[in-house]
Order: structure tokens, then C-alpha cells, then sequence
């Protein structure tokens, strides 16, 4: 489930978000229906559409909690890293984090960034209209990557966006391993655990030598 409140109950709202967030994910926003997402939260169209006029505003809002989650997540993580391997380390775990938690998540990721991050725009855009750029670069690191670059942490011939994506890709990569360890090859708890931990540290090390000046 997306979100609890203190006494583990979900509410209509947190309902259709968890509905909303897995039909996104599946169906694209293009080819999601409101009526499926009604059905997925057991509740009727016209009870949808009183909390959510319309599909935008319902895709916004899915986007917009898994900002304000994401956002939480990299705080607590601590991504402020002053050399390249901390940095690797501290957003590995952060993006494994939600992505292992909300697996279905990574796929309305990669429709956002396809999209130029149309829709995490608008929202910023309405939360803080003069901090976009300040916001979206925080959100996706690239201002602490351009930071490790400056001082020669991290090679400069590639593009804060690139070497984004290519951590982003390298993550979805483990998260289907690691889908395949478990339900494939029977892994129980701890040798999962084991697998995950490994899978990182090779993420690490491949990223590590491969950004170094």
C-alpha cells in the first residue's frame, strides 16, 4: 500500500492513488481508464471523479506523492556526498530504495522522463513557480553531480542527465534480477538480502571506475 495513516486504515483518496498509481504504471497515461482505476479501488465513477475531475488531475497527484516521497527518501539518505563513491553509494540506496518498494513506480519514472518531465513540471511549477529548475535539479541530483564534476570527482565529457539515466538504468537492470532471484530461483529472505547487497556494490564499482575523471 502506498500510504497509511495511525490507525493502518486506507481512505478513499489513498484508495485511488494506490489504483491510480498501479493502472498508470501498467496501462501508460495513455492508455489508463478512469472507470479501471475506479474498479481497481472498489468504488463507483461518480465517487472517482468527485474526488478527481479528470485523469490529469488524478495522474498529477500520483506523480506529485511520489515527489514529495522521493524527496523525503533522498533526505534521509543523505545525499551530500563531497567525493564520487559516497555520492554512488548514498543514490543507489536511495533510488533502490523506493524503486524496491514501489517497484511498478520505475515505469511511470521512465514515462516521465520519455517526457521531458512534462507532468513533475507542472507540479513544481504550482508548488514553487520560481524555483522549478532549483527543485527538478535537486529531485534528479544533478546539481551535486555538476558539483563532483567542478572539482573533477566525476568526468565532465558526459551530461548530469546521462550519467542520471545510466544509474536509473542500472537499477531497473538489478530490480529485475532481483524479481528473478526471488521468485525463480527461490531465494529466501536472508539470500536475497545477500543477493541485494552484492548487486549493489557492483552497481557501485561498475559506476565508479566508468564516471572517473
Amino acid at each position: 500500500m502506498l500510504i497509511k495513516n495511525k490507525k493502518s486504515k486506507i481512505s478513499t483518496k489513498e484508495k485511488i492513488i494506490e489504483a491510480a498509481y498501479k493502472e498508470f504504471a501498467e496501462k501508460g497515461f495513455d492508455g489508463a481508464r478512469m472507470q479501471k482505476i475506479a474498479e481497481r479501488a472498489k468504488i463507483n465513477k461518480a465517487m472517482l471523479h468527485y474526488y478527481y475531475k479528470d485523469k490529469e488531475t488524478l495522474y498529477e497527484t500520483v506523480i506529485e506523492h511520489f515527489h514529495n516521497l522521493f524527496d523525503k527518501i533522498i533526505a534521509e539518505k543523505n545525499v551530500d556526498a563531497s567525493d564520487r563513491k559516497t555520492f554512488l553509494k548514498q543514490t543507489i540506496d536511495a533510488y533502490y530504495h523506493i524503486f524496491f518498494e514501489y517497484p511498478d513506480f520505475k515505469k511511470i519514472f521512465i514515462q516521465e522522463v520519455a517526457s521531458g518531465l512534462k507532468t513533475m513540471k507542472k507540479i513544481i511549477t504550482k508548488q514553487h513557480p520560481k524555483e522549478i529548475k532549483k527543485i527538478a535539479e535537486k529531485f534528479f541530483l544533478l546539481n551535486k553531480i555538476r558539483e563532483l564534476q567542478k572539482i573533477n570527482e566525476i568526468r565532465n565529457d558526459i551530461e548530469e542527465e546521462h550519467i542520471m539515466l545510466n544509474i536509473v538504468g542500472l537499477m531497473e537492470s538489478a530490480l529485475m534480477q532481483t524479481t528473478f532471484a526471488k521468485q525463480i530461483l527461490d531465494y529466501n529472505q536472508k539470500e536475497l538480502e545477500e543477493f541485494i547487497e552484492k548487486r549493489k556494490e557492483a552497481i557501485i564499482k561498475l559506476l565508479d571506475k566508468g564516471l572517473a575523471p
